[in-house]
């Protein structure tokens, strides 16, 4: 796993792509062998990372949420395109000297701005939110050794609160209707998510043993809903985290990683009998 240095322990203030480029396991590849393959994981760490705006939208959240008021970070990365008339000559012009000066930055519309902004100030403005946000850290990353594997491993945590003992995690959701939130749960592996960030505060010796999610819809109401996992859940995704860190320790000694379907020979296959 080639990638840059790092330390183990708590890293505060880290860039999230440096905190990428390091080369340890993490909740996200956790999930891919877990719901597809090992193989799957590998391919895609391969690809090069091209943000939709959807993903744009959510970057955005996060960073207004945790970094209020912005900073320097935000502006270093971010920039609202200003509107050009493209059918002028001279507006072409000033689009073209303007996108050349910011090839560095993310371009985003004032709309996505407006949306992120307010999802944002929903969450602060919560009850929770208010009590939480009071004071604390925003995207420590954490690095260890997993002791019965050997495996380096990472995870991040979006805050860490002062005075309470929980990690917090924003998700940005289309529908704030619970059924919904509930199957995106499920669908994204988010217990699997929570079950590593526990692992990595014990890992690294910080107090926090508890786990909120905030799910903020990303349209006017801009609810900012608070949830944990039940009991159930949250058993489910240890099993399936150390089931999946336990495959990806075999495959990485065996330097072997098989995808979905491994066998090498033609297997039958059955159609459903309502179709025949």
């Amino acid at each position: 796993m080639p990638g840059v240095q790092f330390k183990l322990g708590i890293v505060e203030n880290m860039p999230f792509e440096d905190y990428l480029a390091v080369p340890a396991l993490s909740s996200s590849m956790l999930k891919v062998i877990s719901g597809r393959s090992p193989l799957d994981m590998q391919r895609e760490r391969q690809l090069e990372r091209k943000q939709s705006p959807d993903m744009v939208l959510g970057t955005l959240f996060h960073l207004l949420a945790l970094e209020n008021p912005p900073t320097e970070e935000f502006q270093a990365q971010f920039v609202v395109a200003p509107k050009f008339n493209r059918r002028t000559k001279s507006g072409r012009a000033e689009a073209e000297a303007w996108e050349a000066q910011n090839t560095d930055k993310t371009v985003i519309t004032d709309g996505q701005y407006f949306h992120a902004a307010n999802m944002a100030n929903a969450v602060h403005e919560s009850g929770l939110g208010r009590a939480l946000f009071a004071g604390g850290k925003p995207e420590v990353s954490v690095f260890w050794i997993d002791k019965g594997t050997g495996v380096p491993c990472k995870a991040r945590f979006d805050w860490l609160p002062d005075g309470h003992d929980v990690i917090v995690d924003l998700k940005k959701v289309h529908s704030d209707e619970p059924g919904e939130i509930s199957r995106t749960c499920g669908k994204f592996g988010y217990h699997i998510q929570e079950a590593w960030y526990k692992r990595a505060a014990r890992a690294v010796g910080l107090p926090h043993r508890n786990f909120l999610f905030c799910f903020c819809l990303d349209k006017p109401r801009y609810t900012a809903l608070w949830h944990y996992l039940d009991r159930e859940e949250q058993q489910a995704g240890k099993i399936i985290s150390k089931n999946a860190l336990d495959t990806f320790a075999q495959c990485k000694q065996n330097n072997s990683w098989p995808g979905y379907l491994a066998e090498e020979e033609p297997q039958p296959l059955t159609i459903p009998k309502y179709l025949l």
